[in-house]
């Protein structure tokens, strides 16, 4: 009987022992499985949070997609939210006119910004800026200047950016 027992409790140690090295195990792979997925995003550069990831606070305009001259061409835009190629000129040269008024707040600028509803059509708007006819620069680049000046509070800025990182694609 004794000798039973005695089995039973080195049986019972045995399938504790196992059962800890194999959860330790099995842990230890997870974890590994979820480092790897979170540095494979951060190494990703194609998405917007990826790139803005990468930036300064102050250089975070430049990483959105809606202000990316390219980003209604690459295909991940929603086409059937696409706007007209005199709306986005249109659009452009209210940005460069107020711009060129030294941009006086965000209370002349975030009108101008929230005719803009898709990040696709912010990209359509950079485009015609960038581009013959308007060839006014890069906006990302000016809008950036504009809204991080010595005068200007961080508030516009960051509404400015959390607008155009919120609109749909």
């Amino acid at each position: 009987m004794a000798n039973t027992k005695a089995k039973i409790f080195i049986g019972l140690g045995i399938a504790t022992f196992v059962g800890i090295g194999t959860y330790l195990v099995f842990n230890h792979f997870k974890k590994k499985r979820i480092m790897r997925d979170i540095y494979s995003k951060l190494l990703d550069t194609s998405s917007q949070e990826s790139q803005q990831a990468q930036l300064r606070k102050s250089d975070k305009l430049k990483g959105t997609d809606a202000l990316n001259p390219n980003f209604w061409q690459s295909g991940k835009a929603d086409v059937n939210k696409l706007i007209t190629g005199a709306k986005a000129r249109e659009l452009a040269d209210e940005l460069d006119n107020w711009i060129l008024k030294f941009g006086i707040g965000n209370a002349s600028v975030m009108p101008i910004i929230r005719k803009i509803k898709t990040r696709g059509q912010g990209s359509q708007v950079a485009y015609a800026y960038a581009n013959p006819p308007k060839n006014y620069g890069d906006l990302a680049n000016d809008l950036n200047d504009e809204l991080s000046g010595f005068f200007d509070s961080d508030k516009s800025y960051d509404q400015v950016l959390n607008y155009l990182n919120n609109l749909p694609a």
